[in-house]
């Protein structure tokens, strides 16, 4: 009885060994531990979540790969719950696409486009935030036409110069020195459709040369007193061209900077046209000559401007340029 005894203990030992052995994680070549042979709990997180990637420094949101932790031993390895880039926002109609910004303009800008900056900082801030986060997730193979895009460039850069300003403490005026010194224009703070752009990137990079419509001068708005008015509204691809079209006659023809003195005048009596600073900076869109840029004034001027302007010789000058924060007084 006693060898019978020793004898059955001897096979559920070995009964106890295989299964224990049976039930250890498994590693395939490398070394790595396999999900299905984990713990449920282990296993369902794994499958569920990226695995460990390194992030290249300096690399963006459109250009960053995953990058196997053993070759970048400098970078900084994420955990396996952490994502690199925000997840892209699902397909939007145009109006529902802007549809925060549009609510958000209509509360806080006034019918001249002067910012209610008091109220924003007080109330507007989580808003204009979240509606940052939707740009940045966005795919530009979503917005589905260059009328969509277009808009949704001039929402951006609009947004981000807002929120720039409200980082720089609201400064009197708009930071923008050339060589020494703060310049928002330059900045690289906000991610915008996956990579982190500069405001200057988004007008000149972006808007002018891709799409090529001198109206767009008339809708990116730097934060300044002489700048064209923000639109109380939001661009949108359906409305884009009368929304253009709108802005542009406005600048033209009504619009006033803080001090009450037009943007843009007709001097009939010196048979002069002042215009805005900015057709001089960018007179190359506006046929580089300053017959192009009175000519896109005549497009947008008054009945009564236009006729002027065809039936006499103008001279063209251009104004100095009020930097003083758009501000709602």
């Amino acid at each position: 009885m006693a060898g019978l005894k020793i004898s059955v203990c001897g096979v559920v030992a070995l009964a106890a060994g295989l299964c224990l052995y049976s039930i250890q994680p498994q590693e395939d070549q490398s070394g790595r531990r396999l999900a299905h042979d984990l713990p449920s709990e282990t296993s369902a997180s794994l499958t569920t979540s990226p695995a460990p990637v390194a992030v290249a420094p300096g690399a963006t949101a459109e250009t960053r790969t995953q990058i196997p932790v053993e070759q970048a031993p400098s970078a900084q390895v994420l955990k396996p719950t952490q994502t690199v880039a925000p997840a892209p926002v699902p397909a939007q109609s145009a109006p529902a696409r802007h549809a925060r910004w549009d609510r958000w303009l209509k509360k806080y800008v006034s019918a001249a486009g002067w910012v209610d900056y008091t109220a924003l900082q007080k109330n507007g801030l989580p808003e204009l935030d979240a509606y940052l986060q939707e740009l940045a997730a966005t795919r530009l193979s979503d917005l589905g036409n260059p009328k969509e895009e277009m808009a949704f460039w001039i929402n951006a850069y609009n947004t981000v110069c807002i929120r720039t300003l409200v980082d720089h403490k609201l400064p009197k005026e708009v930071p923008n020195t050339v060589f020494f010194g703060a310049n928002i224009f330059k900045e690289e703070r906000y991610e915008i459709a996956g990579k982190v752009r500069t405001l200057d990137e988004i007008e000149h990079e972006i808007l002018r040369v891709k799409f090529k419509d001198n109206r767009v001068h008339a809708a990116v708005v730097c934060g300044a007193s002489s700048c064209p008015r923000l639109r109380p509204e939001a661009y949108t691809g359906d409305q884009l061209d009368a929304q253009l079209d709108e802005e542009a006659r406005y600048w033209i023809s009504v619009g006033k900077d803080l001090s009450g003195k037009r943007k843009n005048y007709l001097d009939r009596s010196g048979k002069t046209f002042y215009a805005s600073k900015i057709f001089s900076w960018f007179q190359e869109d506006f046929g580089d000559s300053d017959a192009g840029v009175l000519q896109f004034i005549k497009r947008f001027a008054t009945v009564e401007d236009r006729a002027f302007l065809n039936q006499n010789r103008v001279r063209l000058r251009f104004l100095d340029y009020d930097w003083a924060l758009n501000r709602h007084e």
